[in-house]
């Protein structure tokens, strides 16, 4: 009976190297290296490295909305990358969709295409770049449906 032969088994200092790189690796991705400001989606690096992320204003917006009452779940559409970031249910049966941005950015081709076709629906979107426009919309949104109701301000 013939013995399986395999190659050498990598030395173990070999295996801790390599998984201190796996490391490092995942470090940059997280961390943008040398304290560079964040990149752009077309790839330069942001001018301003105090300009918010777009999860990072969404973030805070919602948690207003929920200081003020309002719920906003996460808005997922299986199979449709265009999908507006999230459904905005202030009451009194209205509904409305926020695509957040980051200042100065506007939503892509095709996430213009979705706006258009829920607008169409009938449905109100906005596109906030900070907490403060994002509640603004929800104000304007609601008045202009006679549901009265001024957000809180808490």
């Amino acid at each position: 009976m013939k013995a399986i032969e395999s190659g050498p088994l990598p030395a173990v200092e070999d295996m801790l190297s390599r998984e201190a790189r796996r490391a490092a690796t995942r470090q940059q991705v997280s961390h943008s290296p040398r304290g560079c400001p964040p990149r752009t989606r077309d790839g330069r690096r942001s001018s301003s490295p105090s300009v918010r992320l777009e999860r990072d204003i969404e973030r805070s917006a919602v948690a207003a909305m929920r200081k003020r009452g309002i719920s906003a779940p996460k808005f997922v559409s299986p199979g449709r990358r265009s999908a507006p970031d999230r459904l905005v249910l202030p009451g009194n049966g209205l509904c409305l969709f926020l695509e957040f941005k980051r200042p100065g950015e506007k939503p892509t081709p095709l996430q213009e295409l979705e706006h258009k076709r829920l607008r169409e629906a009938g449905y109100t979107v906005g596109v906030p770049t900070s907490t403060e426009e994002a509640m603004s919309i929800i104000e304007e949104f609601m008045m202009e449906h006679g549901r009265g109701a001024k957000v809180r301000n808490d």
